[in-house]
């Protein structure tokens, strides 16, 4: 087996290896680290090319497990037991996914012939956000966001005393958190210049455009540790033609690999084919599993396949087909036809970008690339969002290549022609660029000022003075600039406004200590005590803004009756987290629901024998509401209150989700997400648990609609700049910029039809006239082979809505440039 090259002489390149052609790389790297450490006779830092390092190594050389424990070993004296922890600053290697992050501090913990000082827990580990296994000090695994959050809310002293090397492995990737933690690291870095003990940082990857990054860290070419070569080589198989239709190509290609090559040894012979997202996913693994029974035949002369199938779910959940992968070949076994057990000739693993890095198979010898790459975009001005399918940029397809020829020769098979990947752009753009700034804007705001401070240029944040790998496109910052006045963080105070900028007001610095929560949220969150709701109620509203949908509703698979199905469950999850009074309302809430329809748009009339009751109730709830997030609260509530009822016994709760129409899964995904909001508030030093008099689920038949208006304007501060509005002439929706969205019938439209259809007497149907969404999205445009024209390739639709008339009283003109001062 070969070493990775990061341990093999002759392997250094550029300026650093034309000067040292012989050297170890790794030798080289601790020795250039030895000179400038305290412990070892070096001087404090004097700029920041004394504390920073480029590594552009290749795929497979060893940078993301080689690196980090050789700097590990450098703290540490030699023949220590691998059972003593470390004491004092340790080394931290980020990662630009949770799943890396995990993986590479598990498989070095359980590597003990290579790493056997490296044991889970005492001298490495992982920091992930919530989810954490580690030591005090050691080699730590962590998220960039992570590392980014400790920047933002820890003392400088108290990161160096931390961290004697902090390295960013795959920093060319460009996520806002890595665009991010580099401007607060070169800040720190700044700010502790001549401290002996500020910590080393080294920026790592395959694909690094070295001088961009050297540019903007001032750093000249004996700081860019440049390492060629790999463990083994990696043939390409281009082919002749392309395809258009990459899954059932992928296909093809999978089963020619598998029937050729039917004699590769178990230990060399698994196959990784990357599509896009799910919804490709599932068209491979329906094809392969069709094509695969043949071989699960015992009179088959081809043995068969193990399919997996790998998302972000499956490796955070550590499900069956992730633990799948990591099993030793002559444990695995597939049923065959006749129902005995057979041991398959490979695995077929079908996975997503999630396998890009840092998940090392060691039986990988194929890979089956589509070119193609799935992301969110944000389009400004408007933040309109949308998931969109690219070709995948060379950076990304070498990652994806690199699978491969890590442990013994590899084979790529792309999907395309050589021109075509020629012919691709040689890097991802920056997430700054596809999605904006808007989610860091406050963290950019206040690492602005805090860098000016340093330069003598006072506490004034000027968009100029940004000081970004790459700057933000101009319409993204114009937004999350309107956002943050109008919110009331940024003020234009005479010194300010003198200086040519904005300063921080008290309540922006207080929103600038949410780490992971964007301008909406946080603007939600603190509403919520102005409004005396339950900021526990509120938690779980604002951790739906960044989804596509309420999450814990169990979704059908596609077919017939896809949508009633859909409704059916939603029915069913609501009823379960209604209060008992709205199942069958007192007076006095139907009193007040049928004075909110007059208000909303329609009325609904009394029915001494309603069809059906139960059902007419639950419409009636529903318009009394009228908001999807708070209908997801409910829902929540019932799912909380089941699970209570449960205890351990997590058969009977799996029983109750599947009778009531909840996704458990989807359950607790939300149940983590408003656990993480819940963090942010104790780390913004607020109560999370303020207002629980307040709740929602508690409010008394009398207090529950006032109830429902008060979260409702709390909706509103936050999701004030997508608001939509009922344009009568047109009968459309328009947001602020006056494009159309196409809104599906909602409350006091679709819920009065169906009160119709039960016997319920309704008066007037009308549209609202104004809601609120968390997103305005891209969704493909419906096309006809009748189309005269050729058809608009997407149309605009909400995600989640709030009715706003008869609830919230608002300043019609709010964004309108026609009132414009």
């Amino acid at each position: 087996m070969g070493k990775p090259t990061l341990l093999v002489a002759g392997n250094l390149a550029g300026a650093v290896g034309r000067s040292h052609p012989h050297e170890i790389p790794i030798e080289y790297i601790v020795g250039w680290l030895k000179k400038r450490m305290p412990e070892f006779g070096g001087k404090g830092a004097q700029s920041l090319a004394s504390r920073t390092l480029i590594v552009r190594s290749e795929t497979g050389s060893g940078k993301s497990t080689v690196l980090p424990a050789y700097l590990f070993r450098l703290l540490r004296s030699k023949g220590s037991d691998k059972g003593i922890r470390l004491a004092g600053p340790g080394v931290i290697c980020t990662q630009p996914r949770i799943l890396t992050a995990q993986t590479l501090a598990r498989d070095q913990a359980a590597d003990d012939i290579n790493y056997p000082d490296l044991v889970m827990g005492v001298t490495i580990g992982y920091q992930t956000g919530p989810i954490n296994e580690k030591p005090a000090s050691g080699l730590i695994y962590a998220t960039a966001g992570s590392l980014l959050a400790q920047l933002r809310t820890m003392p400088d002293a108290d990161i160096i005393a931390r961290y004697r090397f902090i390295i960013v492995d795959e920093a060319h990737e460009r996520s806002l958190d890595i665009d991010s933690l580099l401007l607060r690291l070169k800040i720190f870095l700044r700010r502790n210049l001549g401290n002996p003990w500020l910590p080393f940082v080294l920026l790592a990857s395959a694909t690094l455009p070295v001088e961009k990054y050297a540019q903007y860290f001032g750093l000249g070419p004996e700081n860019i540790i440049e390492v060629t070569g790999r463990a083994y080589g990696v043939a390409q198989f281009f082919p002749k033609t392309g395809t258009n239709d990459y899954p059932q190509e992928a296909v093809r290609t999978a089963l020619e690999l598998h029937t050729t090559h039917s004699d590769d040894s178990p230990e060399r012979a698994d196959i990784l084919v990357f599509m896009p997202g799910k919804r490709e996913i599932d068209m491979v693994v329906e094809l392969l599993t069709k094509a695969n029974w043949k071989f699960r035949d015992p009179e088959s002369k081809v043995g068969p396949f193990l399919l997996l199938a790998i998302s972000r779910e499956e490796i955070l959940t550590q499900a069956r087909d992730y633990r799948l992968i990591k099993a030793a070949p002559a444990d695995l076994r597939v049923p065959s036809t006749t129902g005995n057990l057979l041991r398959p000739v490979r695995r077929i693993i079908v996975s997503t970008v999630v396998a890009e890095t840092g998940l090392t198979i060691e039986t990988l010898k194929y890979v089956i690339d589509c070119g193609w790459s799935r992301t969110q975009e944000v389009y400004y001005p408007g933040g309109v969002r949308g998931i969109i399918t690219r070709p995948a940029p060379q950076s990304r397809i070498k990652q994806r290549m690199g699978r491969a020829g890590r442990k013994f020769p590899g084979e790529f098979y792309p999907l395309y022609t050589k021109n075509v990947y020629e012919m691709l752009a040689a890097e991802q753009p920056p997430e700054v660029i596809t999605e904006g700034i808007a989610p860091i804007f406050l963290d950019i705001v206040a690492a602005t000022m805090d860098a000016q401070v340093l330069t003598g240029g006072g506490s004034v944040f000027r968009v100029s003075d940004i000081d970004m790998l790459d700057p933000p496109p101009v319409d993204a910052l114009a937004d999350s600039l309107e956002k943050a006045i109008s919110f009331g963080y940024l003020r234009a105070t005479d010194e300010a406004v003198a200086a040519g900028g904005h300063s921080l007001s008290r309540l922006g610095q207080t929103a600038a200590r949410f780490t992971l929560l964007g301008m909406p949220q946080t603007q939600t969150l603190l509403a919520g005590y102005l409004w005396q709701v339950s900021i526990r109620d509120l938690a779980l509203i604002v951790a739906l803004y960044e989804q596509r949908d309420a999450l814990l509703y169990w979704k059908p698979p596609p077919g017939q009756n896809q949508q009633a199905r859909a409704e059916e469950a939603r029915q069913k999850a609501l009823r379960a987290g209604l209060p008992d009074y709205l199942v069958k309302p007192p007076p006095v809430l139907l009193a007040t629901a049928r004075s909110n329809d007059n208000n909303n748009g329609g009325a609904v009339g009394g029915n001494d024998q309603p069809p059906a009751e139960a059902e007419e109730y639950y419409y009636r709830a529903r318009l009394l509401i009228s908001d999807e997030f708070i209908e997801a609260l409910l829902a929540f509530e019932g799912f909380l209150r089941a699970l209570d009822r449960a205890l351990s016994d997590l058969g009977s709760l799996l029983d109750w989700c599947d009778r009531n129409g909840i996704d458990f899964q989807g359950a607790v995904i939300l149940a983590d997400l408003r656990e993480t909001v819940i963090n942010e508030l104790l780390t913004a030093g607020l109560n999370p648990f303020w207002g629980e008099e307040h709740r929602l689920a508690d409010a008394p038949p009398e207090a529950f609609f006032d109830t429902v208006v008060r979260l409702k304007y709390c909706i509103y501060a936050g999701l004030r700049f997508s608001t939509l509005t009922h344009d009568t002439k047109t009968g459309t929706y328009r947001e602020r910029g006056g494009k159309v969205v196409e809104v599906p019938e909602v409350y006091a439209d679709a819920v009065q039809s169906r009160l119709r259809g039960l016997g319920a007497s309704v008066v007037a149907s009308a549209r609202p006239r104004r809601l609120v969404t968390n997103a305005v999205r891209l969704r493909g445009a419906k096309r006809d082979q009748e189309d005269k024209w050729p058809p608009f390739l997407y149309r605009l639709v909400p995600g989640l809505v709030s009715v706003l008339d008869g609830y919230v009283d608002i300043d019609a003109t709010f964004g309108d440039p026609r009132f414009a001062a």
